[in-house]
């Protein structure tokens, strides 16, 4: 019985030992992955970091590039207008009739790209931190009056008429003039764009704390279930929409930031094959 008692303790104790030792086996293994789990993360954080540094890098030199070409584009583009003008006016001597309709269609579509070269600018600068707002009294009518004048070019183009509902005494803003003067310039383009025929209106009123201006045009308006996507950037609607119209949608985008930056807001209504109406508020 004794032996029988020793040989017991003896098999307890042997496999107290192979299990313990193989436990210890495991928990060394188990150390080890760890550890080389652990380096592994490292690793990959370490080529992360690197790639995100390469990404950053490629991302100024987009910017930087496209800041230079805008500012050699407009360069160039002021030259053009500025002949375009001299040749319009008849310095170099009257143009017939064939003649001034080229002319206007060459002036039409400096505007145009002068308007997308500042888009490109705007979105370059305020991407890189580096926007900055003069905000001085204006009175918002002004600012409108000058948008249209310099809009002028592709409303007759167009063949299409500005109605415009405000007062001239309205409540002062703080604002930045270009910069709202660029929001109107961003929306009559886009309202001209969209309307093959019929009529722009501009309405300003006073509500309350602030001034609520709209611009609606009678073209051939969006679907309900887009417009809210109408102000994102780059957004087009589908490819028969970009097809048809073309541009790049920037203006909705650009504006947006622009009145928000203002510290108002910007919305929009439309009914597909009536128009649309875009509404924004700025501060008194």
């Amino acid at each position: 019985m004794g032996i029988v008692f020793v040989l017991i303790l003896i098999l307890l104790f042997g496999w107290h030992f192979l299990s313990t030792l193989h436990m210890n086996k495991l928990l060394k293994i188990s150390i080890i992955e760890r550890k080389r789990a652990e380096k592994k993360l490292i690793i990959n954080a370490e080529e992360l970091k690197t790639i995100n540094e390469k990404l950053e890098s490629l991302d100024r030199m987009k910017d930087e590039f496209l800041s230079n070409v805008s500012h050699e584009l407009k360069t160039s583009l002021v030259s053009i207008v500025g002949y375009s003008n001299v040749l319009s006016d008849g310095t170099l001597g009257e143009l017939n009739d064939r003649q001034k309709k080229d002319m206007n269609i060459i002036k039409r579509n400096s505007v145009r790209l002068e308007h997308l070269i500042d888009s490109i600018l705007y979105l370059s600068i305020e991407k890189s931190g580096r926007m900055q707002y003069i905000f001085k009294p204006l009175q918002i009518t002004d600012v409108i009056n000058k948008s249209i004048l310099d809009m002028t070019p592709q409303i007759k183009g167009n063949s299409l008429k500005i109605n415009k509902d405000f007062s001239d005494n309205l409540p002062l803003i703080q604002a930045d003039e270009n910069r709202i003067m660029q929001v109107m310039i961003n929306l009559i383009g886009n309202a001209i764009k969209f309307t093959p025929s019929g009529g722009i209106m501009i309405s300003v009123h006073d509500d309350g704390h602030y001034l609520h201006v709209a611009v609606s045009d009678t073209g051939v308006g969006v679907p309900k279930n887009i417009i809210s996507d109408l102000f994102e950037r780059f957004y087009q609607g589908d490819a028969s929409t970009k097809r048809r119209y073309g541009g790049t949608r920037l203006s909705l985008h650009i504006s947006k930031l622009i009145v928000e930056a203002h510290k108002g807001s910007i919305w929009a209504e439309s009914e597909e094959g009536v128009g649309t109406t875009i509404h924004f508020t700025l501060p008194k």
